[in-house]
């Protein structure tokens, strides 16, 4: 019967420090890399300080990680500068900066008193991200797309017709391939 007992509290040891471990594995996850492609700052006229920062992140593949990263993002900034507010936009690439191509979007108030600094309700955090799944392929038609607008822009041509066939001539693609995805964010409970 002691044996047993023995067996009995070893195992009990043995699931409890797991659970242990895996809890602290999951509390001290191993942080996303990202990049730092623009970071303004729009304090002008404001007595709080302000930034707004543009990042990518190429491993944050869903929601939950590019909650993460912007999140993360936004702490580092906070720390290193004492900045009072942060917008954050994550991005799929450097070709997209500027497009509307957002993966994740972050506002924080380090004071909790919103945008306008007043009235303060406390909430520090807003962050909106997607699960969308964005190919090589599909980065490089949104670029080219882009790019074809505002070439034929300036010759002051603006149909979707004829930016499809630039982009159609320049990747050497079918026209049913040129697609610009719809990214919809949506709200990311952060504690």
């Amino acid at each position: 019967m002691t044996t047993l007992l023995k067996l009995r509290n070893i195992a009990t040891r043995l699931i409890i420090g797991s659970s242990l471990f895996a809890c602290a594995s999951i509390a001290m996850a191993t942080p996303i890399a990202y990049e730092i492609i623009q970071d303004t700052n729009t304090s002008i006229g404001s007595q709080r300080l302000r930034a707004s920062i543009t990042i990518i992140a190429p491993t944050a593949q869903d929601k939950a990680s590019r909650a993460a990263v912007v999140k993360q993002a936004v702490n580092d900034k906070t720390e290193k500068d004492k900045i009072t507010v942060v917008s954050i936009s994550l991005i799929p690439a450097k070709s997209l900066l500027g497009s509307g191509a957002l993966l994740a979007q972050a506002e924080y108030y380090a004071d909790g008193c919103g945008p306008a600094g007043a009235p303060c309700n406390g909430i520090k955090w807003d962050v909106r991200a997607s699960d969308i799944k964005i190919t090589d392929k599909a980065i490089q038609i949104w670029s080219q797309s882009i790019k074809s607008a505002n070439e034929l822009a300036k010759k002051g041509i603006f149909e979707d017709e004829k930016i499809t066939a630039d982009v159609v001539k320049k990747l050497r693609i079918k026209p049913s391939e040129v697609d610009v995805p719809y990214i919809e964010l949506e709200p990311v409970t952060i504690p």
